[in-house]
This record gives structure tokens, C-alpha cells and sequence, in this order.
């Protein structure tokens, strides 16, 4: 995998590849990316995002199935799941490899109210892979149709400021927080869903959540290719 470095200075978004610097930006809508033979990086803070409103058709933000939505605390925009009891998930709609990340940065947690990184999402067929916490308990799951069934539902709890990241190489599933695997997820922190009939290809990354509170967002999502 080839390693990329991005650096926010004085408004300007650099990015080191292969020892060079390139600078791309669309400032309407925080996204930093690179290209780089197959390497892509997509960011977003949600800083120009508007406030209080469904994330989805915000910039190149989709929704897969139900809703997040955008939420101002104390002059910090970020987003958090509104429909209770069932899984919302929204994509962002570049182009992505089959083998991809997603990863957020959990800026408030509560117990019932869930926030995760989302992988493989399906252009609105309610399909995707997700890794989520409500700071209590944790669980890496595939949704069909907007149905959870839940791979492994003994991960590490997310706590606040946690980065968590999701992973997917082939129909391997490779699940970190703050850089190191959840080896509480199948003991190593892998997940081999190979052999499912339901296993999923292709699609987007993107956020994903459970529950109708802002009490548990996310922030600093970052996306791209493997």
C-alpha cells in the first residue's frame, strides 16, 4: 500500500506523494484529495456543511438508507444519526476501489446512540459493511436491505476523540481504533466474510449511525482507496 501524508497549514491543503507535493482542493466543500496511481483520499469536516440539515444531497454526500444529519456544537459542525432503531447510513459518492477505508474521528459518544465508519455502501439498496459503538458496547456488522446481522458484537467500546477506521480487502474486514487493530473483533481485529453468501462488492465509503440524538456524533471523516 503506498504511503500518502496530507498537512493543513494557513488554509493550504499540501499533499506529499511519492515525495512529491500536489495541491488539490475544492474549498466549498472541505474535501481534500490525491490521486497517485490508485492511492485517493477524500476529507471532509463538515465546516462548510449547513447546520441542522440531512447530510445527504450536502456536497457529493448520499444517502444509502435513512438519514444523518449536520449539527453546530459550539462552532464545531459535525453529524449524527436521527432515526432511531434502525441504521442510517449515507455514502460519499466518489470513485472508490472495491478494496477501500472509512474512517471518523467520534466526537461525543452516549449508550444507545451509534456512530461508525461504513464501507462497501450500495448506491441506496441499503447495503453496507459498518463498524460501530455506542461507548458501550461495539459490533462490526453487514446490513442487507437495511437489515443489521452482526458479525462480531464484542469489539472495544469507541470513547471520545477515538479515530476509528474500517477496513475492506477482498472480503477481508480489518477493524482499528487509533491505529491498532480491535483485536476484541475475532480475536485479531480481522474478519473473513468469504464465506457469506451475502458478503458485499464494490460500492462507497461513508458514516453510518443508530438513534436520534446528537449526543453521539462524528467528525473528520476521511475516506479512499487501499
Amino acid at each position: 500500500m503506498k504511503r500518502l501524508f496530507y498537512t493543513l497549514m494557513f488554509s493550504v491543503l499540501s499533499v506529499l506523494v511519492n515525495g512529491q507535493f500536489t495541491v488539490m482542493t475544492d474549498i466549498t466543500s472541505s474535501i481534500l484529495y490525491a490521486e497517485e496511481s490508485s492511492v485517493v483520499v477524500f476529507y471532509d469536516d463538515f465546516e462548510t456543511r449547513a447546520d441542522n440539515t440531512i447530510l445527504a444531497g450536502q456536497g457529493l454526500w448520499v444517502q444509502e438508507i435513512n438519514s444523518m444529519k449536520t449539527n453546530d456544537n459550539a462552532g464545531d459542525m459535525r453529524v449524527n444519526p436521527i432515526n432511531s432503531g434502525v441504521e442510517n447510513i449515507t455514502y460519499y459518492n466518489e470513485t472508490f476501489d472495491g478494496d477501500h477505508y472509512s474512517q471518523i474521528v467520534v466526537d461525543e459518544i452516549t449508550q444507545f446512540a451509534w456512530v461508525g465508519a461504513a464501507v462497501r455502501c450500495q448506491n441506496g439498496s441499503g447495503d453496507a459493511y459498518i463498524y460501530s459503538s455506542d461507548g458501550t458496547d461495539c459490533r462490526l456488522s453487514r446490513v442487507i436491505n437495511g437489515t443489521r446481522t452482526d458479525l462480531d458484537a464484542t469489539g472495544t467500546a469507541f470513547s471520545v476523540t477515538d479515530v476509528v477506521r474500517l477496513e475492506v480487502v477482498g472480503y477481508n474486514l480489518y477493524c482499528y481504533i487509533n491505529g491498532s487493530l480491535d483485536t476484541a473483533i475475532d480475536g485479531d481485529g480481522i474478519y473473513d466474510d468469504s464465506a457469506s453468501g451475502s458478503k458485499l462488492d464494490g460500492g462507497w465509503a461513508g458514516v453510518e449511525g443508530r438513534g436520534n440524538t446528537s449526543a453521539s456524533d462524528l467528525d473528520d471523516w476521511e475516506g479512499g482507496n487501499m
